[in-house]
């Protein structure tokens, strides 16, 4: 049995061979989350993982793409999917993510 990511229902992980889309939504809502509190504290979003000390979930990468005053912008991935997310006055990372903070993947 190969047990990777995080289940986004609860029980922390999820089994099989891929990450699945919801995993790499859950990551993204995490990290939506740990932005807005750096946000709170620093006016303004977090150019790296390490500033909010986030880490993605087993099989999971997480690129942010922006982060400064005006928002940020991030891309979750796995073996088999790609979702993306984001927040403020920036750019969507991909056109199929169409709502801030709203994590949306490829289809």
């Amino acid at each position: 049995e190969v047990v990777v990511g995080t289940d986004p229902g609860g029980s922390g992980t999820t089994t099989g061979a891929a990450v699945s889309n919801a995993s790499l939504e859950y990551e993204l809502s995490r990290l939506v989350t740990a932005q807005k509190a750096y946000f709170e504290a620093n006016d303004y979003y977090a150019a790296d993982l390490g500033s909010i000390d986030f880490t993605p979930g087993s099989g999971v990468r997480v690129d942010l793409i922006q982060g400064d005053s005006d928002g940020f912008s991030a891309i979750a991935k796995s073996e088999t999917g790609e979702c993306a997310v984001f927040v403020g006055d920036v750019r969507s990372p991909r056109g199929y993510a169409n709502t801030p903070e709203v994590p949306a993947c490829r289809s």
